[in-house]
């Protein structure tokens, strides 16, 4: 299987700075997957809250549906537990980030 082939070569420009490079002229394989069983510990987003802006995705002025973010996660795990890992749940703490 291939990823891509590549152009032989590519022009990159920004701010006004032209760049000119020789691109790999070769298809890159992926190795083949091998699954494997993983062991994770994921914390339930009870006490997900936005209150600081570290990137652009993040607004604190947007109020944070609670309901959804429990919902992505448990399908998250669910996912994982789907494919044969071990889901272990630790319990979050309110005001700690992250």
């Amino acid at each position: 299987m291939s990823y891509a082939t590549y152009r032989e070569d590519m022009t990159i420009t920004a701010d006004e700075t032209t760049m000119t490079a020789p691109a790999a002229t070769a298809a890159v394989t992926a190795p083949p997957r091998i699954a494997e069983h993983k062991r994770l510990l994921l914390t339930r987003p009870t006490h997900f809250d936005v209150v600081y802006s570290i990137n652009p995705w993040m607004h604190t002025d947007v109020p944070v549906d609670r309901a959804l973010a429990m919902r992505q996660w448990e399908a998250l795990a669910e996912t994982f537990t789907r494919l044969g890992h071990e889901v272990e749940v630790c319990e979050g703490v309110p005001g700690l980030p992250d």
